[in-house]
């Protein structure tokens, strides 16, 4: 197997290329919209420096994901808007990493995680 192309160089197809993309005979850089999974992407033109991705698509973190949530590197649904007490909410769909605050009568693992204190959207 030979060394992939730079940008630039010629090429037949995207595995020619170090980019993946042979775009008019010429390796060139990657894109959002490309069709290739390259660069900093975490899914086929998703994720990384790219938009978020849709759910089941990979990703490495939360803003890869459109969802902003990623778990076992796969985008989810948002946790905070599936009715359940998810890891990192203070009590369903609330409070810590939901930025919602928990309204009144529900758990806050701190001040900041309820609505009354800190006049978060509940």
């Amino acid at each position: 197997m030979s060394v992939p192309c730079n940008d630039g160089e010629g090429c037949e197809q995207g595995d020619d290329c170090q980019s993946g993309v042979c775009v008019g005979g010429l390796c060139s850089s990657p894109t959002c919209s490309d069709g290739v999974k390259n660069g900093l992407e975490t899914a086929t033109d998703c994720g990384g420096s790219c938009p978020g991705c849709s759910v089941g698509s990979g990703c490495n973190e939360g803003k890869d994901c459109l969802s902003g949530a990623c778990i076992s590197q796969l985008c989810v649904p948002s946790h905070c808007t599936n009715g359940n007490t998810d890891q990192g909410e203070s009590d369903q769909d609330c409070g810590a990493v939901c930025k919602i605050g928990c309204t009144d009568g529900k758990n806050c693992g701190a001040n900041q995680d309820c609505a009354s204190n800190l006049g978060m959207p509940a």
